[in-house]
């Protein structure tokens, strides 16, 4: 039986990128979205079905906790269980501190932390029924380097690897492992919202001189998600050429 993935965020480019590679390695998946802004997530998702790929897909506002549990609800139905939750999905609002909206730092805190934490409360009671369990939480370089305007984003990103840390704890004893990447700056994703001369000035940052690829992350995945990697948990993977050493 193939294991069986929740990935939220799976609407973006690198969510999208992340589900080819899962339904290529047999993953069943689980497929949450917000707003499909793009025609690409509906061909994405036919392109999966007719390969024969289990998927379902979920709409969810992650500001909302009743959503966030009826979308687990759903997805334990619909798949029987869930075996890895990979949380993705993401929000930045850019803002020097003492210009920071109220309602944009909570949206940021809501989508970014909140979120992750109710969808891992929600699959821990059927993963601690299982023995087996695997959580992985993408998280970034601005948690541990941030730069002007940041403020928001590298507060829930260092929030969500402590929130990581104490999961593992809780979880260790019930073969359930808690991981999270810390990604630097990628070839899809929010990345595009910049113009070009600025990707290249950051590009030239970057010790690697390159952006990521939505396939290293992947393999990383891939390893975290293995039955076999039960002894790394409560970790974080920087990937990020060498951004933050």
């Amino acid at each position: 039986m193939s294991q069986t993935v929740l990935l939220t965020g799976a609407s973006g480019g690198l969510g999208q990128a992340l589900a080819r590679g899962l339904a290529a390695k047999g993953f069943a998946l689980a497929l949450h979205y917000h707003h499909k802004k793009e025609k690409s997530f509906d061909v994405l998702v036919e392109d999966l079905k007719k390969s024969n790929t289990t998927v379902f897909t979920y709409q969810a506002d992650f500001r909302n906790e009743k959503e966030i549990v009826e979308l687990i609800q759903a997805a334990q139905k619909d798949l029987g269980s869930i075996d890895c939750v990979i949380n993705n999905a993401g929000v930045s609002h850019s803002a020097i501190s003492w210009k920071q909206k109220l309602t944009d730092w909570q949206q940021v805190m809501d989508v970014n932390l909140t979120a992750p934490f109710l969808l891992i409360r929600e699959a821990l009671p059927m993963m601690r029924k299982n023995n087996f369990g695997r959580i992985i939480n993408i998280s970034s370089v601005v948690a541990h380097k941030p730069h002007a305007g940041t403020s928001a984003y590298a507060a829930a990103k260092a929030g969500l690897e402590g929130l990581t840390r104490a999961i593992a704890i809780e979880t260790a004893k019930n073969n359930i492992t808690a991981n999270a990447i810390a990604l630097g700056f990628f070839d899809k994703g929010m990345i595009n919202e910049l113009d070009a001369e600025l990707q290249q000035q950051i590009i030239k940052t970057i010790p690697a001189e390159k952006l990521g690829n939505a396939s290293e992350l992947l393999e990383c995945i891939l390893y975290l998600c293995n039955k076999q990697s039960s002894y790394i948990t409560g970790q974080t993977l920087h990937l990020n050429g060498g951004l933050y050493c």
